[in-house]
């Protein structure tokens, strides 16, 4: 499971990565390239410069007005102006007085001779015209796109495969989690073979009457292994809370397919024939006593467990009959090739 969320972790890191790309090389493609590097100027095209002569021409013929004829022409050089005057007066006989007198507020001097009827070349028409050299720029641009998208990304995994070399070098998580004070005292659960594959530690307190605790026991790629846990086994009379004088130990292997429990027991239960013989078919009797120790086993899993903190309620009418606390810690191991459960299982120190 650690794997499969670092490679989720790292897919994820290169999605971020191409969105950033993404976002850079847009912005940069907009301002940088759009607007310094090859911006765009729009021109008009011949047919539309000649239809803003005529519209001069007939706008000066109206008004007479030579300040305004050359505002409106300053975009335009000289040379261009008296060609596509002497062009129009010669194609559009009609406008050709207001163009001639045009030319004279202009002072370009277009004479009626010049614009007689002559053949003229059409340069085609060209809408918009790039005023920077695709051929030498485009490449560079790619390139410092290019560049950023893989300055990006390479952060992002250098960032990436520094935390899990630290990861790697970070020693390795404390299979102690917190028990009670009492238990400080007394001998670990230390067991020479492979490392644990999990440590669990719970508790029953009076008054919780639906206790029964699970814990997943799994590889550290995240395997299911089985599980392990402690619940209530047997109370005595009714009403609330329930006053319980027994629990159960109990350990599933998904391979063995079969739970193993042990029973853990009051000394009123434990001295009790009639209780001893009901609780019989659920698992073996274990007498609860501070710092017990049992071993469940099944055929690849091993339960080490000890009670760690107990307290029988002073008040009951049977002496030492009912439970107000119960603390017990777990251990899960695997057993390595070749075990299984023998000699050891069941046993009780």
């Amino acid at each position: 499971m650690k794997m499969t969320m670092q490679v989720i972790g790292l897919g994820r890191n290169l999605i971020i990565a191409t969105v950033v790309g993404l976002v850079v090389g847009c912005l940069f493609g907009w301002m940088v390239m759009g607007w310094l590097v090859m911006p765009v100027k729009w021109e008009a095209t011949p047919a539309e410069k000649e239809q803003y002569i005529l519209m001069s021409a007939d706008s000066y013929a109206l008004n007479g007005d030579d300040e305004l004829a050359r505002a409106r022409l300053a975009d335009l050089d000289d040379e261009e102006i008296g060609e596509l005057i002497a062009r129009l007066a010669a194609t559009h006989p009609q406008e050709q007085q207001n163009l001639l007198n045009l030319s004279l507020a202009l002072g370009l001097g277009v004479t009626e001779a010049a614009s007689q009827p002559t053949v003229v070349a059409m340069a085609p028409p060209t809408t918009v015209k790039l005023t920077s050299s695709l051929g030498g720029t485009l490449p560079i641009a790619c390139g410092v796109i290019i560049l950023l998208l893989f300055i990006a990304i390479g952060g992002l995994l250098v960032t990436r495969l520094r935390g899990r070399r630290e990861e790697a070098e970070a020693p390795a998580p404390s299979w102690q989690p917190e028990v009670p004070a009492a238990a400080e005292a007394m001998p670990s659960l230390a067991f020479t073979g492979p490392p644990p594959l999990g440590h669990f530690v719970t508790t029953y307190d009076l008054g919780h009457d639906t206790y029964d605790e699970s814990f997943s026991i799994e590889t550290p790629m995240g395997e299911f292994l089985g599980e392990c846990g402690v619940g209530i086994s047997k109370t005595l009379g009714a009403g609330e809370p329930a006053k319980v004088t027994a629990f159960e130990v109990w350990l599933f292997d998904k391979s063995d397919i079969r739970t193993i429990t042990k029973v853990l027991m009051s000394q009123h239960a434990y001295n009790d024939d009639a209780l001893r013989t009901k609780l019989a078919p659920k698992g073996d009797h274990v007498l609860v006593e501070l710092g017990k120790k049992m071993v469940l086993e099944t055929t690849s899993l091993r339960i080490d467990a000890r009670v760690v903190d107990m307290e029988y309620d002073g008040e009951a009418v049977l002496p030492q009959s009912q439970f107000t606390k119960l603390t017990v810690e777990l251990v899960a191991r695997p057993i390595e090739s070749g075990g299984g459960p023998g000699g050891i299982e069941g046993m009780i120190t």
